[in-house]
Formats: structure tokens, sequence, C-alpha cells
């Protein structure tokens, strides 16, 4: 730098360097350095030294920083994009090239709409001009059409850059891949579709099973007690209530049976629960009445039976 500084005496020097401090530690600085005539004729330097060692360290800092934004950004899972206040693209990572097929120099030259598929440009177009208008959030779901045709399902979201000012320099947002997850949905939409047409198969099932076993039963019950009522031998009637006891008991256990299900079937056929029918319609299980009874002990056609 003394050699230096004697050049100084000629023209002038703005440069850094490094000096020793008097304790010996070095220290960066920045050096000012110009020509000095004195009375005497001669050239002398004036020299001015600034330490610079913070302002080294923050720019240190700030590349370091820079560096490591570019890296997250090049090998992130996402597609993260920038935009102007114009929507026009300034930044855009690899991941984002890769899901629309394009490389970051086509979307900041032509822009990115063009990636977008073209049954969805014009909802897509709407929305980003309104988010820009009110400078709002934007979240939505759309696909991208590659070159190639491959088509892939994305969900974007951006937020607004505002500037000191409060005004509005930009956009920032991100892109996700969710064709899985789409897939996945879709898989678990048809397997709840399956689900309830077989639920509804077992109530319908639990239906005509109600229709077809309980109607039959109750007419044995009903036979079998208008037959008690007569004048039986003591091991007439033995048999009768054998088989009354063990009619109710089968009733019993296809109740039980029936039960299992928890649809409106089940409470048609059971409880004569017509809340989610029509109200004109008597819902509770038929019975024969008393009267139906007596009637039928006094018909021909059932005396011959009795």
């Amino acid at each position: 730098m003394d050699s230096r500084l004697k050049n100084a005496q000629k023209e002038s020097i703005h440069e850094t360097a490094r000096r020793r401090k008097k304790n010996g530690d070095l220290v960066d600085v920045e050096v000012h350095a110009v020509p000095l005539p004195l009375e005497s004729g001669e050239q002398d330097v004036l020299a001015l030294y600034q330490d610079i060692s913070e302002r080294l360290e923050a720019q240190r800092g700030l590349r370091e920083s820079e560096e490591l934004f570019r890296a997250v950004s090049a090998t992130a899972p996402i597609g993260i994009f920038c935009t102007d206040a114009n929507g026009k693209i300034l930044y855009a990572n690899n991941r984002w090239a890769e899901m629309t097929g394009r490389t970051a120099e086509h979307a900041m030259r032509k822009g990115w709409l063009d990636a977008v598929h073209p049954d969805d440009r014009v909802a897509v177009e709407r929305l980003w001009e309104s988010g820009f208008a009110l400078q709002m959030e934007l979240r939505d779901q759309c696909r991208f059409l590659t070159p190639d045709g491959h088509v892939n399902w994305v969900q974007w979201q951006t937020r607004a850059l505002l500037g000191a000012d409060g005004r509005m320099e930009g956009y920032v947002g991100v892109i996700e891949d969710i064709a899985q997850r789409r897939a996945a949905e879709k898989r678990l939409l048809e397997a709840k579709e399956a689900a309830e047409a077989a639920s509804q198969a077992k109530s319908e099932f639990l239906a005509n099973m109600s229709h077809e076993i309980r109607t039959p039963m109750n007419g044995i019950l009903g036979m079998t007690e208008l037959a008690l009522d007569t004048d039986l031998k003591a091991e007439q009637r033995e048999y009768l209530d054998m088989v009354h006891s063990s009619a109710q008991s089968l009733l019993g256990i296809i109740n039980d049976i029936l039960k299992s299900t928890v649809t409106c079937w089940r409470s048609f056929f059971l409880n004569g629960d017509c809340s989610q029918l029509s109200p004109r319609m008597d819902c509770k299980p038929w019975r024969p009445s008393e009267k139906a009874w007596t009637m039928a002990r006094h018909s021909p056609s059932c005396s011959s039976i009795i």
C-alpha cells in the first residue's frame, strides 16, 4: 500500500485494502488518496482511510442469503414465481418449468397464460385480473397443458408484494402438483359410492326379507291364536302353544336381524317411522286386529281351515 501511495503523488487513488491496527488485527478499509502539493514545491499525498468491515460483512451476508435462496428455490418441490405489477413473470424456478413444460425464459418473454389448459384459461385469466385489481390473495386449481400434450392438475396461490409506500409491486406465488391427490380423492369417492350402493342393496334385501318372512309369520301367529280360542283337547292345545311360542321366538329373531340396518327401510318396516317418507303413508307394521280375527272366525272359508 505504501508503494501505491507514492503513486498518489501523481494521480488519485480510490480502492479497498487491509490495514493492520495498533493491536495487530487486520481491518478492511476504503482508501481515498490524492496528490497534495506543498509550499516548498514538493508533492505529498493526502490519504483517508475508512473502516468498511461492517459494510463488507453485510454485503457478504446478503450475497450468501441470495445464494441460499436460489439454491432452495431451484430444488424446491413446488413451483415458485414472481411477477411485476402488470403480471409479467420476473422469476420462475426449475419446478415451475417442469410442471409447465416451458422454460423460465419462455415465461418471461411470452407470459405464463399459454401454459394453462385452454378449457381453464378464461376462468384463470378473469380471476387473475380481478385479484390484481383488488390486490387480494388468490388461490385456485387449474390444469397445465405441456407442449407435448401432458395435462397436470395444479393448485396455485399468490400473494401481493407491496412496496414501502404500500403500493403493489407484483405478486409472489407458488404452484403445487396435485395430480396424485386428485387421483386419491377420485378413488375415495368411488369407494364411497360403492359402499353406499352396497348399503342400499343390504337395506333393500332386509326390506324384502321383512315382507317375505314377517307377513306369513304374522299369519301363523294370528291363525294360531284363533285356533287357541276354540275348544281343543289338551294335547291339541299343547301342540298349538308350542307352535305359537316358536313363531314368536322366530319373529323376535327376525326383528333383531332387521334392527341391524340404519336406513329408512328399517324405520318403515319395524318402527313405523315416517319422518323420511310421505306423511300420508301409514308405516306401522301390520298385525290383524281382533275384529279381523272375529270376522275370519265366522267366515266359511276360514272356519274350514281353523
